[in-house]
């Protein structure tokens, strides 16, 4: 189910997911690096210029509140701090992502491997808004133990 909602059908090639839907928007910010190789500002920059351009396509009208990332990515992202400081970069997006959006704002990671599967030599990651007005896609996640 999680490989279908994502990357759509293996062999059935009209059903597609999130990730390789014709309808998504393939958007290339600004900056272009891998998430992984980012710094604290590089990545605050990518997923607020990715945020913003959600909210264009609305025509301003909601903001997207699910970021859908690289396990690795959102990895790196809870592990690079600010200088000087012990905030991570996940957490501040989330709070400042949040505050822009009026409502919480979430990242996530993507099930197995997923994001690589789509594009050679890249990792995409996908913003929307999880609203059954738009979509109703819940990223599913492993159980806590």
């Amino acid at each position: 189910m999680q490989k279908v909602a994502f990357l759509g059908h293996g062999r059935d090639t009209r059903l597609k997911g999130l990730l390789n839907a014709s309808g998504v928007e393939v958007y290339s910010p600004t900056v272009k690096k891998a998430v992984k190789t980012m710094s604290f500002e590089e990545a605050v920059t990518f997923f607020k210029e990715i945020f913003l351009r959600g909210m264009e396509k609305t025509h301003r009208i909601d903001t997207p509140n699910v970021f859908a990332i690289d396990g690795m990515d959102l990895a790196h992202l809870a592990l690079l701090t600010r200088d000087k400081t012990d905030i991570s970069a996940l957490e501040y997006l989330t709070k400042n992502l949040s505050a822009a959006a009026g409502k919480t704002v979430s990242i996530k990671a993507l099930p197995s491997n997923f994001g690589t599967q789509v594009t050679t030599g890249k990792t995409r990651a996908i913003a929307y808004i999880n609203d059954p007005n738009y979509v109703v896609f819940d990223v599913p996640m492993s159980p806590s133990v």
